[in-house]
Protein backbone atom coordinates (compact mmCIF):
# COMPACT_ATOMS: atom_id res chain seq x y z
CA UNK A 1 0.00 0.00 0.00
CA UNK A 2 2.71 2.20 1.14
CA UNK A 3 4.58 2.41 -2.30
CA UNK A 4 1.33 3.08 -4.15
CA UNK A 5 0.60 5.95 -2.20
CA UNK A 6 4.18 6.86 -3.02
CA UNK A 7 3.24 6.61 -6.64
CA UNK A 8 0.32 8.71 -6.30
CA UNK A 9 1.96 11.60 -4.52
CA UNK A 10 4.53 11.71 -7.03
CA UNK A 11 2.54 11.80 -9.73
CA UNK A 12 0.40 14.29 -8.23
CA UNK A 13 2.99 16.50 -7.60
CA UNK A 14 5.12 16.24 -11.13
CA UNK A 15 1.24 17.28 -12.68
CA UNK A 16 0.17 19.78 -10.54
CA UNK A 17 3.37 21.79 -10.37
CA UNK A 18 3.35 20.94 -14.62
CA UNK A 19 -0.36 22.47 -14.62
CA UNK A 20 0.36 25.46 -12.96
CA UNK A 21 2.31 27.43 -15.82
CA UNK A 22 -0.04 29.28 -18.36
CA UNK A 23 -1.11 27.46 -21.01
CA UNK A 24 -4.14 27.60 -23.77
CA UNK A 25 -6.03 24.94 -22.17
CA UNK A 26 -5.53 27.07 -18.71
CA UNK A 27 -6.97 29.92 -21.09
CA UNK A 28 -9.87 27.89 -22.12
CA UNK A 29 -10.93 26.88 -19.18
CA UNK A 30 -11.02 30.36 -17.82
CA UNK A 31 -13.34 31.28 -20.60
CA UNK A 32 -15.62 28.56 -19.67
CA UNK A 33 -15.65 29.62 -15.84
CA UNK A 34 -16.36 32.92 -17.12
CA UNK A 35 -19.04 32.69 -19.35
CA UNK A 36 -20.76 29.32 -18.35
CA UNK A 37 -20.37 28.24 -15.19
CA UNK A 38 -18.33 26.22 -12.76
CA UNK A 39 -19.99 23.10 -13.78
CA UNK A 40 -18.85 23.93 -17.51
CA UNK A 41 -15.45 24.31 -16.13
CA UNK A 42 -15.29 21.09 -14.44
CA UNK A 43 -16.54 19.07 -17.48
CA UNK A 44 -13.90 20.61 -19.88
CA UNK A 45 -11.12 19.65 -17.17
CA UNK A 46 -12.83 16.56 -17.11
CA UNK A 47 -12.06 16.19 -20.47
CA UNK A 48 -8.19 17.24 -20.39
CA UNK A 49 -7.74 14.76 -17.88
CA UNK A 50 -9.12 12.03 -19.95
CA UNK A 51 -6.78 12.09 -23.00
CA UNK A 52 -3.67 12.94 -20.37
CA UNK A 53 -4.38 10.16 -18.32
CA UNK A 54 -4.08 7.83 -21.29
CA UNK A 55 -0.75 9.89 -22.31
CA UNK A 56 0.94 8.87 -18.89
CA UNK A 57 0.20 5.69 -18.28
CA UNK A 58 1.07 4.85 -21.94
CA UNK A 59 4.05 6.59 -22.04
CA UNK A 60 5.07 5.39 -18.12
CA UNK A 61 4.37 1.67 -19.38
CA UNK A 62 6.62 2.08 -22.84
CA UNK A 63 9.18 4.20 -21.38
CA UNK A 64 11.99 1.73 -21.20
CA UNK A 65 10.89 0.72 -25.07
CA UNK A 66 9.94 4.47 -26.06
CA UNK A 67 12.44 6.50 -27.95
CA UNK A 68 11.48 9.96 -28.96
CA UNK A 69 13.96 10.92 -32.06
CA UNK A 70 14.72 14.58 -32.33
CA UNK A 71 13.05 14.59 -35.72
CA UNK A 72 10.15 13.95 -34.14
CA UNK A 73 10.42 16.39 -30.99
CA UNK A 74 10.88 19.27 -33.91
CA UNK A 75 7.87 17.86 -35.65
CA UNK A 76 5.61 18.31 -32.34
CA UNK A 77 7.21 21.35 -31.19
CA UNK A 78 6.09 23.07 -35.04
CA UNK A 79 2.64 21.44 -35.03
CA UNK A 80 2.09 23.11 -31.06
CA UNK A 81 3.61 26.09 -32.91
CA UNK A 82 0.82 26.41 -35.32
CA UNK A 83 -1.88 25.36 -33.44
CA UNK A 84 -1.20 27.98 -30.87
CA UNK A 85 -1.64 30.77 -34.01
CA UNK A 86 -4.55 29.40 -34.90
CA UNK A 87 -5.86 29.54 -31.84
CA UNK A 88 -4.80 33.39 -31.34
CA UNK A 89 -6.61 34.18 -34.57
CA UNK A 90 -9.65 32.17 -33.46
CA UNK A 91 -9.36 34.11 -30.25
CA UNK A 92 -9.69 37.45 -31.85
CA UNK A 93 -12.45 39.73 -30.94
CA UNK A 94 -13.87 41.74 -33.92
CA UNK A 95 -14.12 45.33 -33.73
CA UNK A 96 -17.96 45.01 -33.46
CA UNK A 97 -17.41 42.76 -30.91
CA UNK A 98 -15.13 45.02 -29.43
CA UNK A 99 -17.76 48.00 -28.89
CA UNK A 100 -20.99 46.19 -28.30
CA UNK A 101 -20.11 42.90 -26.99
CA UNK A 102 -16.54 42.11 -25.68
CA UNK A 103 -16.44 38.17 -26.42
CA UNK A 104 -13.97 35.76 -28.09
CA UNK A 105 -16.12 34.48 -31.19
CA UNK A 106 -13.58 30.89 -30.72
CA UNK A 107 -15.86 30.30 -27.79
CA UNK A 108 -19.35 31.15 -29.15
CA UNK A 109 -19.19 27.56 -30.81
CA UNK A 110 -17.90 26.18 -28.05
CA UNK A 111 -21.45 24.32 -26.30
CA UNK A 112 -19.89 21.12 -25.10
CA UNK A 113 -16.93 21.43 -22.61
CA UNK A 114 -16.42 17.87 -21.90
CA UNK A 115 -15.97 17.47 -25.86
CA UNK A 116 -13.83 20.25 -26.50
CA UNK A 117 -11.67 19.03 -23.22
CA UNK A 118 -11.25 15.47 -24.71
CA UNK A 119 -10.49 17.54 -28.49
CA UNK A 120 -7.87 19.89 -27.58
CA UNK A 121 -5.95 17.74 -25.08
CA UNK A 122 -5.68 15.29 -27.83
CA UNK A 123 -4.32 17.95 -30.19
CA UNK A 124 -2.05 19.16 -27.03
CA UNK A 125 0.56 16.80 -28.58
CA UNK A 126 3.65 18.86 -26.54
CA UNK A 127 2.17 16.92 -23.48
CA UNK A 128 3.73 13.52 -24.76
CA UNK A 129 7.46 14.60 -24.49
CA UNK A 130 6.61 16.46 -21.26
CA UNK A 131 5.49 13.17 -19.80
CA UNK A 132 8.05 10.78 -21.66
CA UNK A 133 11.09 12.54 -20.30
CA UNK A 134 9.51 12.43 -16.62
CA UNK A 135 8.47 9.12 -16.93
CA UNK A 136 11.87 7.96 -17.87
CA UNK A 137 13.40 9.73 -14.89
CA UNK A 138 11.04 8.44 -12.55
CA UNK A 139 11.04 4.97 -13.57
CA UNK A 140 15.01 4.68 -13.70
CA UNK A 141 15.49 6.96 -10.21
CA UNK A 142 12.66 4.24 -8.51
CA UNK A 143 10.89 6.85 -7.72
CA UNK A 144 7.67 5.20 -9.29
CA UNK A 145 7.71 1.46 -8.85
CA UNK A 146 5.30 -0.37 -12.06
CA UNK A 147 4.84 -2.89 -10.00
CA UNK A 148 1.28 -4.13 -8.52
CA UNK A 149 -0.88 -1.65 -10.66
CA UNK A 150 1.72 0.85 -9.64
CA UNK A 151 1.35 2.90 -13.19
CA UNK A 152 -2.29 2.84 -12.47
CA UNK A 153 -2.01 4.97 -9.14
CA UNK A 154 0.93 6.78 -10.45
CA UNK A 155 -1.29 7.78 -13.25
CA UNK A 156 -4.70 8.32 -10.89
CA UNK A 157 -2.17 10.45 -8.79
CA UNK A 158 -0.96 12.55 -12.11
CA UNK A 159 -4.51 13.27 -13.18
CA UNK A 160 -6.05 14.81 -10.00
CA UNK A 161 -2.85 16.82 -9.76
CA UNK A 162 -3.61 18.18 -13.16
CA UNK A 163 -7.14 18.43 -12.53
CA UNK A 164 -6.40 20.32 -9.19
CA UNK A 165 -3.66 22.79 -10.33
CA UNK A 166 -5.62 23.80 -13.58
CA UNK A 167 -8.90 24.08 -11.18
CA UNK A 168 -6.60 26.61 -8.68
CA UNK A 169 -5.10 28.51 -11.34
CA UNK A 170 -8.33 29.40 -13.52
CA UNK A 171 -9.85 30.72 -10.50
CA UNK A 172 -6.93 32.52 -9.21
CA UNK A 173 -6.83 34.48 -12.95
CA UNK A 174 -10.40 34.79 -12.55
CA UNK A 175 -10.24 36.33 -9.42
CA UNK A 176 -7.02 38.19 -10.23
CA UNK A 177 -9.41 39.70 -13.41
CA UNK A 178 -12.18 40.11 -11.22
CA UNK A 179 -10.62 42.49 -8.48
CA UNK A 180 -8.71 44.38 -11.00
CA UNK A 181 -11.27 44.97 -13.85
CA UNK A 182 -8.75 44.13 -16.06
CA UNK A 183 -10.25 43.12 -19.89
CA UNK A 184 -8.63 40.04 -20.03
CA UNK A 185 -10.82 39.00 -23.68
CA UNK A 186 -8.92 40.81 -25.78
CA UNK A 187 -5.21 40.30 -24.70
CA UNK A 188 -5.90 36.59 -24.95
CA UNK A 189 -4.96 36.42 -28.84
CA UNK A 190 -1.40 37.99 -27.83
CA UNK A 191 -1.20 35.76 -24.55
CA UNK A 192 -1.38 32.54 -27.41
CA UNK A 193 1.05 34.56 -29.82
CA UNK A 194 3.59 34.88 -26.94
CA UNK A 195 3.25 30.74 -25.97
CA UNK A 196 3.96 30.23 -29.58
CA UNK A 197 7.08 32.72 -29.67
CA UNK A 198 8.35 30.89 -26.59
CA UNK A 199 7.80 27.57 -27.83
CA UNK A 200 10.13 28.57 -31.38
CA UNK A 201 12.73 30.00 -29.30
CA UNK A 202 12.58 26.59 -26.97
CA UNK A 203 12.94 24.71 -30.52
CA UNK A 204 15.50 26.81 -31.52
CA UNK A 205 17.58 26.56 -28.28
CA UNK A 206 16.86 22.97 -28.49
CA UNK A 207 18.60 22.58 -32.07
CA UNK A 208 21.63 24.82 -31.13
CA UNK A 209 22.20 22.47 -28.41
CA UNK A 210 22.33 19.21 -30.64
CA UNK A 211 24.51 21.27 -32.96
CA UNK A 212 27.41 21.92 -30.18
CA UNK A 213 27.17 18.38 -29.00
CA UNK A 214 27.41 17.30 -32.90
Amino acid sequence: MIPNLKNTAVGFTISFIGSIPLGYLNLIGLQYYQRESLVSTLLFLLGVVVIESMVIYYTAKGASKIALQPHLKTKISLFSITFLMLLAYLAKPTALQETTNPTVPFFNFVQYPLLTGIVLSSLNFAQIPFWLSWNVYMLNEKYVTPQQNGLVWYTFGAVIGTFTGMLCLIIALHKTVSYTQFSFQKYIPFIFIGLAIWQFFVLIKNRLTKVEKI
